[in-house]
């Protein structure tokens, strides 16, 4: 299950920070539940991902970082 809230707790865990997550009422034009259709990218672009969700944020981590780090 690829939640929102698992993603930030990964991100977290990977980040080794100490942040806390927390819940704010969403506006009310927000939608309630976003459900990309990937099996339509898969269908009609023939599309999977390459790497794991743990590799993407690892990259992306590793990306953001070396921004901050110049």
């Amino acid at each position: 299950d690829n939640t929102i809230n698992r993603i930030a707790r990964k991100d977290i865990e990977l980040c080794k920070s100490r942040t806390n997550i927390s819940f704010k009422p969403l506006p009310e034009e927000d939608p309630r539940r976003r459900k990309p259709e990937l099996h339509l990218a898969k269908q009609f672009l023939n599309w999977k991902p390459r790497v794991s969700l743990d590799e993407c944020l690892k990259r992306t981590i590793e990306y953001f970082r070396s921004l901050f780090e110049n």
